[in-house]
């Protein structure tokens, strides 16, 4: 089994942890922030399910293993734009990730962090960094309608002509803010099993409800930067604990239809639309000190699970939202 290097650096508590999460309120019109926490030791949840957390817990410890668990245990750090597999470039900040993908025939970006001022002042000079330009953006994908992914779109649609690409549900959603992206005739609405195709790049999106309405997720292949080896990696596009008891059972059970299709797929690669969750701020530290020649490499490709792991990542964030829901006493389907 994979083992990953700095563990230690990770706290010693497994939580399944949820940070800061903001979201547009779309009935004031007005941005708020919103929190959900799970700190085993410092959170008092009065009318929990003892029985469930416990079980849900010690499931989804004993499923992480060591490889997995650092993914359940959050950190925070400063992310710099750098290539992670060939052509596939972070461009994100420290709280929320995007992505360029160099497709031969342009650049997709995944996720337009949170602000037209974060797209204008980090992807862009990202992108520049790397020896591109808004110029070279194709489209942009968004995992869902929260504005810390979507809100840079309408800053890169009015400046490049950029188009968006989201769920109906994630559009409908969008278009209530006022600060979201327009859906001009450039925009795409992609359904469950949707392609695109983008030079040498195609993508297959699923529809992956919970986290929000509209949550879509995709795979995509990708190339390591060193070995040449090839990999099929996925973006799940929200992992944050949602609100009711219908929303968390329909988390739960994204999770676990993903966790199939991963399987059905070989997914390794995990990629997040935050640092925290692929465990970028890490990962990035490794690939810098990574060597490889004809006879292998000193260090294994941080971001390569393993399809038996990727798929066990899935199960294990189905097991932290029960025994979330858990503790808010809340029952969910089996």
């Amino acid at each position: 089994m994979k083992q990953f290097s700095l563990l230690s650096l990770v706290t010693p508590a497994f939580c399944c942890l949820e940070k800061r999460e903001s979201a547009v309120d779309i009935t004031k019109g007005i941005r708020q922030e919103y929190y959900f926490a799970d700190y085993t030791n410092y959170t008092s949840f009065p009318d929990e399910q003892r029985a469930n957390v416990t079980k849900y817990l010690s499931e989804a410890r004993d499923l992480a293993q060591q490889d997995l668990y650092p993914y359940f245990a959050l950190k925070w750090g400063f992310v710099p734009a750098t290539e992670v597999f060939s052509g596939l470039y972070f461009v994100g900040q420290v709280a929320w990730s995007s992505w360029a993908y160099d497709t031969g025939d342009g650049l997709v970006i995944f996720g337009t962090l949170a602000s037209a001022e974060e797209a204008e002042k980090i992807i862009i000079p990202g992108v520049e960094k790397l020896g591109y330009s808004g110029k070279d953006i194709k489209y942009v994908l968004i995992s869902h309608e929260h504005f810390d992914h979507y809100g840079g779109a309408r800053y890169l649609q009015a400046k490049y002509n950029v188009p968006i690409v989201a769920s109906e549900t994630a559009w409908e959603a969008m278009l209530e803010d006022s600060l979201g992206p327009l859906k001009n005739d450039k925009a795409l609405a992609v359904s469950d099993g949707d392609r695109l195709t983008v030079g040498n790049l195609t993508l297959t999106f699923y529809e992956s409800p919970g986290h929000t309405g509209g949550t879509i997720s995709w795979t995509f292949p990708v190339k390591d930067l060193q070995s040449g080896e090839r990999f099929v990696a996925a973006l799940y596009g929200g992992m944050g604990f949602s609100k009711t008891q219908e929303t968390l059972t329909q988390q739960v059970a994204s999770f676990e239809r993903f966790s199939g299709l991963a399987g059905q797929h070989d997914v390794e690669v995990l990629i997040g639309n935050h640092q925290a969750r692929d465990r970028s701020l890490y990962h990035l530290d490794l690939l810098a000190h990574r060597e490889c020649n004809d006879k292998g490499c000193n260090i294994e490709n941080p971001y390569v699970l393993g399809v038996d792991a990727y798929q066990r990542w899935c199960k294990v964030q189905s097991l932290c939202i029960r025994a979330y829901a858990a503790r808010m006493n809340m029952y969910l389907s089996q």
